[in-house]
C-alpha cells in the first residue's frame, strides 16, 4: 500500500487566494432578512453552493400553539450576491436532522424524536408529512443520520412491529412519492453487520452498499471497511477522533499511543493512502467532497477559542493550505457544499458564505 507524507503549505507558498468571502451577513443584516441568529442553525449547502440550508426556532406563539415550532430557512446566492431567501413553517415541535437534494428542490426534515418526517417540495412551499409514528402499527423510526446520493435520499433508523419492537437497524433509501412504512427500503442490514463485527462502537455510510465501521476489542480499536456484502479491516488504533467518507475514501484521525496520532486519507479501491498534514497537530472536523479529490479540516485553538481551516486538493497531493479569510477566527460552525467548492460560517458574528478555488 503506497503511502504519502504531506506537511502544510504555508500562507506564502500558496500563489493564488484559494478561497474568497463571497456573502458577509451580520446578525442585523440577518435579522433584516427574518433570520434570528440566536435561533438559526445551518444544516449545509446544495452541490452547487447557490442555495443554503437551514432552520429556525419559531417564536411567535400562535404558530407555536398550532404545533408549529421550526422553520426552514433557504438563503439563494448567485453571482457572489444573496438574492434572497425562502421561508418555509413546518409542522414539528423538535428538530433533529435536514437534508436537501443536490439541485435544491426537495428537502428531507426529521423531528420528534424520529417518529416524523417531513418532504419538502422547496420551489412550491408545500410541507407533507412522509412519516409519523402511529400507535398499535407497525412503522420505521429514524435516527439523525440523512444522505444524499445519486439522486436519492437515505436514512438510518430501525424498522418496527405494532408493538413498538425493533426489527432491525437498516439503511434505508426514501421514496418520496410513499408514506408511512412504505416510504423505506431496506438496503444494508446494519444489525446484521453488528453481528458479524461483535459490536459497533462507530460507523460511517456511503449508500446504499458501503460503510466504514469501529468496534473495540479491550484496548484496541479497530477499523473495518463494508462494501456489497464484503467486510474487512484496515486499521488500528487506541481512538478515532474524526472521520469522513465519500465513495471509496475515508479521511479519519487516528491515535496510536495516547501521545501520538495523525490524519490518513485512504482510497479502498486502489490501496493508496496519504498521510495529511502534521503528525500531532489538532485537526478536528474532517470534510470530503462527493468525488473524493478536495479535503478540508479545522485546526482548534479551545484555549484562545480560535479556530483556522486547510484545504487539500488531489491535483497537489492534498497538502493542506491556509483559507486566507479563516485563519485565526472565532468558533463557529462550518459546512461544506458536496462539491467541495463553497464554504458556510455561521459564528455569533454573522453568516459568512465563500467560495473554495
Amino acid at each position: 500500500m503506497a503511502i504519502q507524507t504531506l506537511g502544510v503549505v504555508g500562507a506564502g507558498q500558496m500563489g493564488g487566494g484559494i478561497a474568497q468571502a463571497d456573502v458577509v451577513l451580520s446578525p442585523g443584516k440577518l435579522r433584516d432578512l427574518g433570520i434570528h441568529l440566536r435561533a438559526f442553525g445551518l444544516v449545509n449547502p446544495t452541490y452547487s453552493g447557490d442555495t443554503l440550508l437551514g432552520y429556525e426556532h419559531i417564536g411567535d406563539l400562535s404558530m407555536r400553539r398550532k404545533g408549529i415550532v421550526f422553520a426552514l430557512r433557504l438563503l439563494h446566492f448567485a453571482g457572489g450576491k444573496l438574492k434572497g431567501v425562502t421561508s418555509i413553517p413546518l409542522p414539528i415541535t423538535t428538530f433533529e436532522q435536514a437534508g436537501i437534494s443536490d439541485d435544491g428542490k426537495r428537502a428531507i426534515v426529521i423531528g420528534e424524536a424520529g417518529a416524523k418526517m417531513l418532504v419538502v417540495d422547496v420551489p412550491r412551499k408545500a410541507v407533507r408529512v412522509l412519516l409519523q409514528h402511529k400507535r398499535g402499527q407497525p412503522g420505521f423510526r429514524a435516527e439523525p443520520l440523512l444522505y444524499f446520493r445519486d439522486g436519492a435520499f437515505y436514512v438510518l433508523g430501525y424498522f418496527h412491529d405494532e408493538h413498538n419492537v425493533s426489527q432491525g437497524d437498516y439503511l434505508a433509501r426514501i421514496n418520496l412519492e410513499a408514506s408511512g412504512k412504505d416510504a423505506f427500503e431496506k438496503v444494508l442490514d446494519v444489525s446484521a453487520l453488528e453481528t458479524r463485527l461483535g459490536g459497533i462502537d462507530g460507523s460511517l455510510f456511503v449508500p446504499p452498499d458501503r460503510g466504514f465501521f469501529l468496534t473495540r476489542k479491550k484496548e484496541t480499536l479497530y477499523f473495518y471497511h463494508y462494501n456489497k456484502g464484503i467486510l474487512g479491516e484496515f486499521d488500528q488504533g487506541i481512538s478515532c477522533e474524526n472521520l469522513t467518507a465519500k465513495g471509496s475514501r475515508i479521511a479519519y484521525v487516528v491515535r496510536r499511543t495516547p501521545r501520538e496520532k495523525e490524519v490518513l486519507l485512504r482510497d479502498m479501491a486502489s490501496g493508496k493512502t496519504w498521510t495529511i498534514g502534521e503528525r500531532n497537530a489538532p485537526y478536528t472536523y474532517l470534510f470530503l467532497s462527493s468525488d473524493g479529490q478536495t479535503l478540508i479540516t479545522t485546526v482548534l485553538d479551545l484555549r484562545g477559542k480560535r479556530m483556522s481551516f486547510f484545504v487539500g486538493k488531489e491535483a497537489d497531493n492534498f497538502a493542506l493550505k491556509p483559507v486566507p479569510s479563516m485563519q485565526n477566527r472565532e468558533i463557529g460552525t462550518l459546512r461544506f457544499s458536496h462539491s467541495g467548492k463553497v464554504y458556510t460560517f455561521l459564528s455569533p458574528k454573522g453568516l459568512q458564505v465563500g467560495t473554495i478555488k
